[in-house]
């Protein structure tokens, strides 16, 4: 086991390092999430979550304002800056420091997020959209790509090789090569076709496998890793209701931890926190 030691850049010069891996906090700001849809749809539900959060432990929080499940419906620029501004604020309003990423795939709304009090970008297109690349490297903040192509049967070379192409094309677009952060897209099938079925997919074996396979494809770059309550965690472990994978959520967790996972993504965050300080004391 190694300890994942990291950077995170964000606006107007803002600068954490990380000594241990980091646990990432959702936040979805959208009614239709798979698993945490309508969670802060008041004042009230919103204060009380982001509370809680920090409260447990959270390293960072990212905040989305737009599903990414199969079958998901886009929402416009205004209705998901509507949705993400106002909880980037309320963060902010408790905790003036703690790392915020913005889950988007549109440029305008990653601007004004950061313009906000956003830190960084969390971008599952990987820059799709040529501006995402404008924006982070005009706020000299971090990024993460997630690989989002179908991957071939030869699962790590196929994940390696697309996360190749991701940071080549990035610093090409003129992002700072210590400024990205690699997400294999755990769960994710082909994103840009929208083909849910493709690997890994809700593939138990690829997802795990990718997982446990970090130092192979991470490029020397911090990977997060986002299992959390995802498909293949159900079909792991039986569960069909995703409010109730916390232990196969846990297990992917461990995996990330103890192969170098910078960042965990997570919904269950005092579970998370506990398990890493019980692997952290261990290494």
């Amino acid at each position: 086991m190694s300890v994942s030691q990291f950077t995170i850049y964000g606006f107007n010069g803002y600068k954490r390092e990380f000594n241990n891996p980091a646990v990432m906090a959702i936040i979805n700001a959208t009614p239709d999430s798979f698993s945490d849809g309508g969670d802060v749809g008041s004042a009230e539900k919103l204060s009380t979550r982001i509370h809680q959060v920090i409260e447990q432990g959270a390293d960072i929080i990212d905040v989305g304002g737009e599903s990414t499940r199969p079958g998901f419906e886009k929402v416009s620029t205004d209705a998901e800056i509507a949705r993400v501004l106002p909880v980037i604020k309320a963060i902010r309003a408790v905790d003036s420091n703690l790392p915020i990423s913005i889950d988007t795939t549109k440029p305008v709304v990653a601007r004004v997020a950061l313009e906000a009090g956003a830190t960084f970008v969390n971008d599952i297109s990987a820059l799709a959209d040529e501006n995402m690349a404008r924006v982070v490297a005009d706020a000299g903040c971090s990024v993460v790509l997630m690989r989002n192509k179908a991957l071939s049967y030869n699962l790590v070379e196929s994940c390696n090789l697309q996360m190749q192409k991701l940071v080549s094309r990035a610093v090409e677009l003129g992002v700072s090569h210590d400024r990205i952060i690699l997400d294999p897209g755990l769960g994710f099938g082909d994103f840009e076709n929208q083909d849910f079925g493709a690997l890994p997919g809700g593939n138990v074996a690829a997802n795990l496998n990718l997982t446990a396979s970090i130092a192979k494809y991470s490029h020397n770059l911090p990977v997060l890793i986002g299992g959390s309550r995802k498909r293949f965690v159900g079909e792991m472990t039986g569960v069909t209701d995703a409010n109730k994978r916390i232990a196969g959520s846990l297990v992917v967790a461990y995996l990330a931890f103890t192969h170098a996972a910078a960042i965990v993504r997570v919904h269950d965050i005092s579970e998370t926190v506990q398990l890493r300080d019980i692997v952290i004391s261990n290494m």
